[in-house]
């Protein structure tokens, strides 16, 4: 899908639309990652678990918490830079 963007420009509607949908699916990609070391957390056993600092109550919470629920500091750089360069912008149509 990145290729689109060269074919529109990133600056276009439809390049700014396929930077939101690429960064959507890495977005994505990664909260199901987040997910399967959720469900690893719950597999250690209370040792393990005192070995990284983590009661049995902290995992249960941290593997409750929603799919999409993704700590700021744990997600991916790339994805806060494009925040923090691009706020969103809004299209303005000429009389159309």
């Amino acid at each position: 899908m990145e290729h689109l963007t060269h074919h529109f420009g990133r600056e276009s509607i439809f390049g700014r639309l396929i930077v939101k949908l690429i960064d959507f699916d890495k977005s994505l990609e990664f909260s199901e990652q987040v997910r399967r070391e959720r469900r690893e957390l719950l597999k250690l056993d209370s040792r393990a678990l005192a070995d990284i600092g983590i009661s049995r109550e902290d995992a249960l919470r941290e593997a409750s918490r929603p799919f999409l629920d993704v700590p700021e500091e744990r997600k991916p750089l790339a994805l806060h830079q494009r925040a923090e360069t691009e706020p969103l912008r809004t299209a303005h149509c000429n009389g159309i």
